[in-house]
């Protein structure tokens, strides 16, 4: 568990965006101008992924994500 608005949870939220962000940008590199994503599409297949799995994740109780 990581408390909400901790320092660890903040920080792990920030490099979240920021990765998906990057991932985004190299993702379009490759794909035509009509087939470009955006960021919460990134964000929805690696939740939605991941969350699928039986991998330990961490867990902060907040309406944040």
């Amino acid at each position: 568990m990581i408390p909400r608005d901790s320092r660890q949870e903040i920080e792990l939220r920030a490099h979240c965006l920021y990765a998906t962000a990057l991932l985004r940008e190299e993702i379009n590199k490759l794909r035509p101008p009509d087939l470009q994503i955006i960021i919460p599409q990134v964000d929805a297949r690696l939740w939605t992924h991941y969350h699928a799995t039986t991998w330990p994740h961490h867990l902060t109780k907040t309406i944040m994500y």
